[in-house]
């Protein structure tokens, strides 16, 4: 997900509003975590770090976390990805345990 150029919303609160470079960590290993960890003590003063968020998680759907990039509300690219991972598996509960419910009604109706 790429920085927008023109906030609109809950981006105009955003801490980061105005110079994003830092959210846009580089480096590998050691380098990119220390380079995260200045981007996410921004992230922790932000007043709009949940709307940020569910807009990167909206945005970035079901993508792997190599193809995240940045730190969006207060979580790294892994994070995210591991958020939408745990809500596909909670959206896939709730449909088994419905089938699950349909088939018990049918039974007892029967």
């Amino acid at each position: 997900m790429k920085p927008t150029s023109v906030p609109h919303g809950w981006e105009r609160n955003a801490a980061c509003r105005g110079d994003q470079a830092p959210m846009f960590p580089e480096g590998v290993g050691q380098e990119w975590a220390a380079n995260a960890r200045t981007a996410l003590n921004r992230c922790a003063s932000c007043p709009v770090t949940e709307q940020c968020l569910l807009a990167a998680l909206t945005h970035e759907g079901g993508e792997h976390a190599n193809n995240r990039h940045g730190i969006w509300g207060g979580r790294t690219p892994v994070e995210r990805h591991h958020l939408h991972q745990a809500a596909r598996d909670v959206a896939r509960i709730r449909r088994e345990m419905w089938a699950a419910r349909c088939d018990f009604d049918r039974a007892w109706l029967a």
